[in-house]
């Protein structure tokens, strides 16, 4: 992905509306794309994801994992021996049930809280202008 000359190594999804769990790549583009959503049958919203160059791919520590249809977790080896651990993350928006609210919040601090401690941490999506 390019944006004004620059070259995008990853990027977080939201809002896919896919379902299930999906890895296709862009060849031409040189992209490949992880998403996770509600399993099939369910209403299509929500959903993550994560698009990473394909070159990347070899420094992934394992395939992106979808922890629910709102959250999604992947980890790079970096020179050095770090590794960085990045989350896609798509809140609801405000008009949303507290619960909906309140369960995706909690799904995050636990799954940051598991992440070590030397670990690199990226929290990225929409969190549906939720400040606090």
């Amino acid at each position: 992905m390019r944006w004004s000359g620059i070259i995008i190594d990853i990027a977080a999804l939201s809002e896919t509306r896919l379902s299930g769990s999906t890895q296709f790549e862009e060849v031409g583009a040189g992209y490949t794309f992880f998403c996770s959503g509600h399993p099939e049958g369910i209403i299509r919203h929500g959903g993550v994801g994560f698009v990473i160059r394909s070159a990347l791919l070899k420094t992934m520590k394992s395939t992106p994992c979808g922890i629910s249809p709102r959250l999604m977790k992947d980890e790079i080896n970096l020179e050095g021996g770090h590794t960085a651990t990045h989350f896609s993350c798509y809140a609801p928006t405000l008009a949303a049930a507290q619960e909906d609210k309140k369960l995706i919040y909690e799904q995050l601090s636990y799954a940051m809280e598991a992440v070590p401690y030397k670990h690199k941490l990226f929290v990225l999506g929409d969190f549906n202008a939720r400040v606090g």
